[in-house]
């Protein structure tokens, strides 16, 4: 059991401190700026610099009416439907654009709660395995720490980067990330420290674990 121990802490261990240094290079480290920044559209620039969803929902609801009254304008033939379908052109484009930019970050503030559900999960399973070890039931204190790890690591693991459409929420998604990973990481250390390195310490050797 020794063995497995080390091999499964030194695996955590090496996939939270990896992913913490990501997160902390990609939010404050890591260039964003393009030389073809200078060629974006207005919309582009609006979403790029947008801080919150409902700023982005308010230029959709702008664009939208536009497209509405274009509609209006204009008989339905077949030069309006090819004019629909054709993101390229005006006001379907900035309608388009910013169609896309809602829906990405209404995807990153999903992710945002998905980690810290899953994540505050890990931490129960940890407490609970980590009771259970103390107490007696050591295979199953094992496997609940085995499993709240694997929750956390999978939790705090990479996102997609942003496109420009949600900048801001992806950057709090990071930040969010990174101080989870850190979280994980000492509650790792903590786990070796007062548990696992003890009862290693104390049977001297590989540790015995009752109630198989």
């Amino acid at each position: 059991m020794k063995p497995l121990r080390i091999t499964l802490f030194v695996i955590a261990f090496v996939a939270l401190a990896s992913q913490t240094f990501r997160h902390a290079y990609v939010r404050w480290l890591e260039p964003r700026a393009s030389v073809l920044d200078k060629y974006n559209t207005q919309t582009e620039k609006q979403i790029t610099t947008a801080k919150s969803l409902d700023e982005l929902v308010a230029l959709y609801d702008a664009a939208h009416a536009k497209v509405e009254q274009e509609k209006a304008k204009t008989a339905q033939t077949e030069k309006d439907e090819m004019h629909r379908i054709n993101a390229d052109i005006e006001p379907y484009k900035s309608e388009s654009t910013l169609k896309r930019a809602i829906n990405e970050w209404e995807e990153k503030a999903k992710e945002l709660t998905e980690l810290w559900r899953f994540w505050l999960a890990g931490v129960v399973a940890f407490f609970v395995g980590v009771w259970m070890m103390r107490r007696s039931d050591g295979w199953i204190g094992v496997s609940l720490v085995i499993l709240a790890f694997s929750e956390m690591v999978w939790a705090t693991s990479p996102s997609f980067r942003s496109f420009g459409g949600a900048q801001p929420e992806f950057d709090r998604l990071l930040v969010h990330k990174f101080g989870l990973s850190l979280s994980s990481l000492a509650l790792l250390l903590f786990a070796w420290f007062a548990v696992l390195r003890p009862q290693t310490q104390r049977a001297g050797g590989p540790v015995p674990l009752q109630n198989p």
